[in-house]
Parts: C-alpha cells; structure tokens; sequence
C-alpha cells in the first residue's frame, strides 16, 4: 500500500505549513493513524480538503487503515456538499472544525485534532449498502466546480502503481522539496503529494495561489524544489514576470492538466534553460489516477507541443473509427493501458460496491497524434467537434491556432453556431481578421462574444459548461 513504509523516512521533515507549523513523518504517522482509526474500516468519508497538515493527514490516515476518503474542495458550496451526501449516502464528514456547520446542518463531532474534526451525520434516509469492494481506496469527482459529477473509483493498486511510475520518471528523492500549487482535491495536486510522502521528500503546504504575495512569501522563506501547474498557472506566471524572479532553489517543474500554449512552452523553456531549471511537459486524467506521460526537460523544445511518451509500466494505442490498432505516424483516438487506471466510476452509492470495470484499459476521449520518434501530440477532444455548414470544425484545434497567435479565447458552441469568447476587445477584429484570412470558418457560421472573464475551476480548466 502507498502509505504503509512511511515510517522509514520518521524523523524526517514531512510537512511544513505557511503559518510555520512543521511535522515529521513519525508525528505525522501518529496523527493520520489516530484519525484514520476513528472511523470504521470500509466506510466512505467526505474529506473537506485545504492545503494543510491536518487535511494531508487524515488523508494519509484514511488510506492506511482502509477507510475510503471522497475527495472535495473546502470552496465547495453546502449545496453542493448537500447532493454529495445524499447521492452517495454519505454518513462521515472530515473536515475543518470552524467551517463544518458551513457544509453540513445535521451532524455530531465525536473527534477533533488541531484544527480538524470528525462527525458523523445525521441521515433520515439511508439506502441499503452492500460491502465496499477491497480494492477500492480513494474517490474523486470528475469535476472539482460541482457537486453532480460522477466519481472516479481508484484502487489501492492504483495508487500505488502511478506513485511508483512518476517517482521513477521525475527522479523524485528525499531532499526535495514541493510547493504546493493546486488543491489536494485535484488528482494533479494530489498526485504531487502522494509522490513526495512516498519518497520520503518535504511538502510545503499552503492555500495561497501563485497570484498572492503570501505565496511568494512563503516561497522565498521555506526554499522549495519543485512545483507543478496547470495551463492556467503557467499563464499567470508569465504575467507575473517568472523569468525574472530569483528563485535559486528551484530545481524543475512540471506541467500538466491539458494543453499549454507553444509560446509558454518556448518562454518556460527559455527561462528554465537560463536559470539550470528542468521543465518537464506531462499528460494525464483522474481516469487514470494521475499522471500518464512525459516529456523530460531535454526533449520539451525539440518536441514542442507533445504530451511526450508513456511513464514507466505506461503504453498508448492508437485506434481509428472501427477500434482497429495503428502503427507507426498515425492520427486516432488515444487508449492508455497501464496498472494506474482506475476501476470506473461511480454515480450511485450501490457503485462502490462494483470491481474493476476498466481492466487496465483507459479511452482517453482524446484524438492524438503519434511521431516517427513514438512521441505524441494531443490533437483534441472526441466530442469537442461542431459542424458549420457541412464542414467539420474541431473547437480545441481552432482554439489553439487562434491563442498561439496571441489572442486570448475560448471556443464553444453546436453545428452552425460557433462560438468564439475573449476577455479582451482589441481582440474581437483580430480574430475576425485571422479567421478570414485563413478562411477557418464559414463567415456566418460563428460569432465573437465578449466576457468579463473565463469560467475556470479550481484546478484551473476552462468551464464550458458555464459559458
């Protein structure tokens, strides 16, 4: 299991938090365990999630004395949290002490440690469950914004399996050090956690993001390694002039959580070329409890654009319309085998009951494209495609061609109706201008729509759901 060697590293620092708190792996051990034992083995728990000792901790405690943690942002909203519960019949809560009564209305606390409690709630009506399945250790949504979304089921060997790939992939050892970046209840941000605790490496745990000085603060005083981030962070670090901060400690970075604009690939690769910074470029879904890929640091300029190649133990297929293998440069739709991916999902409390639906086989959804070198190149999403007047349309591709050319959008929309948001009015005639130039779209088929900003969930991935 994940989380049963962590005494090895006991009197090493585990975690350090902005406020100054700091905690071993022995202490930390203690303090999971005796929260993980508070609830009865093979029960599900909502887990309220901050970048926090306490919270890693129950996390930690939950895995290691089979309780099965669901995972859900501490910005989650009580309605929310509300369907949650009642669509999966959920009867523990962890979360922080102050803000329970914010989440749930009916409930009893029967523990509390440091800042963290643990209640039971008070259910009127519980449907009739059957035994959890033994493999399943961890729940997590499909989508951190609401809380209607299906769950991911991951196993024990799940986590286990893709902690060990990306150890190996990143070289990950002791003397790191990571900050974090993305909440723990985003399968990237936690995906960073599990890496570092296994390895037996420092995590500075913080809930500031990138954009607040509290972050960079914290940055300066507790000198980390390493951090990932998203699409979205890497655009705010741009802005926030990242190629001139002097940020000696840093030794790599990585990036996943879709597409990063090539002109970001080139400025990050420039900046960490100059400062001996490694940039690593990855791929992954919560599908797949992680991480799928990478790109390692020499090979992001000459491959630029590519989701790189499959972790260790990883493979990707490629398939066309009628399921058939492709070989060699090719285009279809991306598959991934590998011990990481997850079970299935679940929609229902009945679901966690179930087995291993996906048997190690994972449909990306994804269309890609495979080299002459094996690397490869996410084109976009299956069913991200409109037809305007007879002529298919691939809203990723265009939403890229369209921000590699330095207008800042976004593409939705149905056949016939394309829709084009940006944040920025200047750019309403330049892309008007790009589209006609390069005859992308039938002129009547799309209109541009001016927004005051991007919907964006918490990890950072555009909403369009929300447009």
């Amino acid at each position: 299991m994940i989380f049963n060697c962590l005494e090895r590293y006991n009197k090493t620092t585990a975690l350090i938090a902005s406020d100054g708190a700091e905690i071993t792996y022995e202490n930390l051990i203690k303090v999971a365990d005796n929260c993980g034992k508070k609830i009865p083995s093979r029960e599900v728990v909502l887990l309220i999630c901050e970048n926090s000792i306490d919270s890693i901790a129950s996390y930690i405690g939950f895995i290691r004395n089979g309780v099965v943690p669901l995972l859900v942002d501490s910005k989650l909203s009580q309605e929310s949290i509300n369907i949650i519960c009642e669509t999966y019949d959920i009867s523990y809560i962890c979360s922080p002490t102050s803000s329970i009564s914010k989440y749930i209305e009916n409930y009893t606390i029967f523990n509390s440690f440091s800042n963290y409690s643990l209640a039971k709630i008070k259910i009127k009506f519980k449907k009739n469950l059957k035994i959890l399945d033994n493999d399943l250790a961890l729940l997590i949504p499909t989508s951190g914004s609401t809380g209607s979304s299906k769950l991911v089921r991951i196993s024990y060997k799940n986590l286990h399996e893709n902690t060990k790939s990306i150890s190996s992939s990143l070289c990950i050892g002791s003397a790191d050090r990571a900050i974090t970046t993305m909440p723990m209840s985003y399968s990237y941000g936690l995906s960073i956690i599990n890496t570092h605790l296994f390895n037996g490496a420092s995590i500075l745990v913080t809930n500031s993001s990138v954009i607040e000085k509290e972050f960079w603060s914290f940055f300066h005083k507790s000198k980390p390694t390493t951090f990932g981030g998203v699409p979205f962070i890497y655009s705010m670090l741009k802005r926030l002039k990242f190629s001139e901060m002097k940020l000696d400690s840093l030794q790599y970075i990585t990036q996943a959580g879709g597409k990063l604009d090539l002109s970001l690939v080139d400025y990050f690769t420039d900046v960490c070329i100059k400062n001996s910074t490694k940039f690593y470029v990855m791929y992954g879904q919560t599908e797949a409890t992680a991480r799928m890929s990478i790109v390692l640091h020499n090979e992001v300029d000459n491959k630029k654009g590519s989701i790189g190649k499959p972790i260790l133990d990883g493979r990707f297929v490629l398939k066309n319309k009628s399921g058939e293998e492709l070989k060699g440069e090719s285009k279809g739709e991306l598959f991934y085998y590998g011990n990481n991916v997850s079970m299935g999902y679940a929609r229902t409390s009945s679901d966690f009951t179930l087995g291993d639906f996906n048997k190690g086989v994972l449909k990306t959804g994804d269309i890609a494209r495979r080299d002459s070198d094996g690397y490869y190149y996410i084109l976009g999403r299956m069913n991200r495609f409109v037809k305007i007047y007879g002529i298919r349309v691939g809203l990723d591709e265009l939403e890229s061609f369209i921000n590699e050319k330095g207008f800042v959008c976004v593409c939705s929309g149905e056949d016939d109706n394309l829709k084009i948001y940006t944040t920025d009015s200047s750019y309403v005639p330049k892309i008007h201008d790009l589209i006609s130039k390069n005859k992308l779209v039938h002129s009547k088929g799309y209109i541009i729509i001016l927004i005051d900003s991007v919907p964006r969930s918490e990890s950072g991935k555009v909403m369009y759901s929300e447009l």
